[in-house]
């Protein structure tokens, strides 16, 4: 599988799984996203969403590709 592919399969999940995931605040989360380390998903107007593959990498220390 490819990156692109995996992109467009991998999971969304909701803000508060990703900031327990990182073991940080839904506040830091939001720093981070602002600080471009993180980029959110928008799968509806009002919904906020992080790719699990991107959560799981920086669990693993690695830098998340904008």
């Amino acid at each position: 599988m490819t990156h692109t592919n995996a992109r467009l399969t991998d999971r969304l999940i909701k803000p508060a799984d990703a900031a327990h995931a990182l073991g940080i605040s839904r506040t830091s989360l939001w720093r981070l996203q602002r600080a471009g380390d993180l980029r959110p998903v928008h799968p509806t107007p009002n919904s906020t969403r992080f790719r699990e593959s991107d959560i799981a990498a920086m669990v693993a220390g690695k830098q998340v590709a904008a």
